[in-house]
């Protein structure tokens, strides 16, 4: 493979119908993953194998080889497809789990090199990436290892190269440092890379920022990683991580026109498992087609002022988070209570945390109203996102509508304007999320307060963009359902499994 690879199968856990708590049935996925579409795969050229809090086997990318040799299928890994790995952190698991999976990694590219002449693994994806301390560990690591398999094993000697995934929106806005960054010290190290991967991570900025304010910070990041590539000084080949529901990047089927030109400058877009089986086969097909042929286009992002733009995002920050604090304590005992479509590590572990996004609305903590957020530990973003879906309330449209309104009245109207008109999915996310806003429930499950900023949301969206809730009577019985349902686990899963068919995804 001259460059990388373009579509990249991922074990996310946001599908509603298949189940991977057996992990051994993510080798059977995989081969599909792989399989080119004249024989009826899926046709991706990148296999994620997922150990970021979760409970994949160390083995498994051993035997995701295996099967396929034993299949005879054809397909070479090097040159069809790579098998990548997301590494996890000892900072939030542990040493042990940090070098198993390196271990892993390497015998997986003993097999490959014995099967077929070629290495399957290229690529370790470093999750949380902040600075480039665990950047130059993990391939500090991964160096050594390589030169111990070699002497005692005969392992080619041949680069693994580390893949950071950002998402953050406070490092996606310094994003040009810290690439030329690393960039240096892999040089110190001795590792030539003909060209960096970078992947901005939707789901988690969104999280912890809100919906708008990631949008735009992943599109300024797509922006700056060009314009270096473009300067000749280092080439980069951006990877955007996207799921299905507007919250988390709304890559599907019925909006990949506006995701190929909001988020253009992409080079690899993550095909996660909503899209895969939640998606009709023929629909994913023309999705898949559509991706390919935008892959690598020039960043659509007009003019605009950075420091200024900071401002909005800013305000849209505040105001989602002033709904996120207020309901965190509500929604804490539905994050444990949604189903489960893969073996993941607890929440305590692994949960998402809120300091740099209450950081970089420093200048607003007085109106957030807040001491401290040491005790606010969120879920990851699948089933953050479920549990608002669950309530009645896409999390996409919290404090959408507030902190578009904050941006005209207190900055002004052309950066208003401008962040409407450069989204293009905004209408798009919009229609979507009104046939799975349910007022009634949410009403029911929050307090008047935080209630009442939610319904601020909607009539300012009602008012700039003829948004009205539009539920099927259906899907408003489920989710009136689902909240009578707390506190009886069995049943309110089976009901969340109901409303996730609706929407094609959990979360």
């Amino acid at each position: 493979m001259s460059k990388p690879p373009s579509l990249m199968a991922t074990q996310h856990p946001d599908t509603s119908r298949k189940y991977f708590l057996e992990v051994d049935k993510e080798i059977d996925e995989a081969i599909k993953d792989l399989m080119p579409v004249e024989k009826g795969g899926y046709g991706c050229d990148e296999k994620m194998i997922d150990y970021e809090g979760k409970l994949t086997p160390f083995l498994q990318p051993r035997w995701i080889l295996e099967r396929l040799h034993s299949l005879e299928k054809g397909l070479t890994p090097g040159k069809d497809f790579l098998l990548t790995v997301r590494i996890p952190l000892e900072e939030y698991e542990s040493v042990e789990r940090h070098v198993l999976t390196l271990v892993s990694v390497m015998m997986a590219n003993m097999l490959s090199e014995k099967l077929y002449g070629e290495h399957a693994i290229k690529y370790l994806v470093h999750p949380l990436t902040r600075g480039v301390r665990g950047l130059e560990r993990a391939q500090r690591r991964a160096l050594k290892l390589i030169k111990f398999m070699g002497e005692e094993f005969g392992l080619r000697d041949e680069d693994i190269f580390i893949v950071p995934l950002i998402e953050d929106v406070s490092t996606m806005l310094r994003i040009r440092e810290l690439i030329l960054t690393y960039n240096v010290v892999l040089i110190k190290m001795g590792v030539y890379a003909e060209y960096l991967r970078v992947f901005l991570g939707k789901s988690d900025s969104s999280l912890a920022y809100g919906h708008l304010t990631s949008v735009y910070a992943i599109k300024i990041a797509l922006r700056e990683l060009s314009e270096l590539t473009r300067s000749g000084e280092i080439e980069i080949y951006p990877i955007v991580g996207s799921g299905l529901v507007p919250f988390r990047g709304h890559l599907a089927p019925w909006n990949v026109n506006n995701f190929t030109q909001d988020y253009s400058g992409y080079w690899t877009v993550t095909v996660q498992s909503a899209l895969r089986f939640d998606i009709a086969y023929n629909d994913y097909l023309k999705t898949r087609a559509t991706l390919l042929e935008a892959k690598g286009r020039e960043p659509i992002l007009g003019h605009y002022d950075l420091a200024e733009l900071r401002r909005a995002l800013e305000l849209l920050t505040l105001e989602y988070l002033k709904v996120l604090t207020q309901a965190y304590d509500r929604l804490t005992p539905l994050f444990e209570s949604m189903p489960k479509t893969r073996a993941r590590m607890e929440r305590a572990r692994y949960g998402r945390r809120l300091h740099e996004a209450v950081s970089f609305i420093s200048r607003y903590l007085n109106e957030l109203g807040l001491r401290s957020v040491e005790n606010i530990v969120l879920p990851r973003a699948i089933i953050y996102t479920a549990s608002w879906y669950t309530i009645g309330f896409p999390p996409s449209l919290i404090g959408l509508g507030r902190g578009l309104e904050r941006v005209r009245k207190e900055l002004s109207e052309d950066l208003f304007d401008f962040l409407i008109r450069g989204y293009k999915g905004l209408c798009e996310d919009l229609k979507y999320e009104e046939k799975f806003t349910v007022l009634d429930a949410t009403q029911k499950f929050l307090n008047e307060k935080t209630f009442s900023l939610l319904l601020e949301d909607l009539d300012i969206l009602k008012e700039y963009l003829d948004f009205i809730p539009n539920p099927s009577e259906h899907y408003y019985n489920l989710c009136l359902e689902a909240v009578k349902s707390l506190g009886n686990k069995p049943k309110l899963q089976d009901i969340v499994l109901r409303m996730a068919l609706h929407r094609k995804s959990l979360g």
